[in-house]
């Protein structure tokens, strides 16, 4: 019996539980993709022109790392976000 006097079967306790991870993955992969938008300048070929390469690579090494997020070991509630390059040289 829980705390508030209501018992849980295993089959509705699981039901909760895939719930719950399903919206965080949901957000999770809102977030990504709100970032991978944000960093999408930084891609434009114009732009990738002027920089040095090793930016070049870190921005897309920054955006490979965050398409990677839900293959992480704990996602999607122990994941490690990768951080974002320097935007400006």
């Amino acid at each position: 019996m829980s705390a508030h006097g209501l018992m849980l079967d295993d089959a509705l306790a699981e039901k909760i539980i895939t719930a719950a991870t399903e919206k965080e993955a949901e957000n999770v992969r809102k977030m990504r993709n709100a970032l991978l938008l944000r960093s999408d300048p930084q891609m434009f070929a114009d732009r990738v022109e002027l920089e040095d390469a090793e930016l070049v690579e870190a921005w897309k090494e920054y955006r490979q790392a965050l398409r990677d997020l839900p293959q992480q070991p704990g996602f999607p509630f122990d994941i490690e976000w990768p951080e974002m390059p320097r935007a400006e040289v």
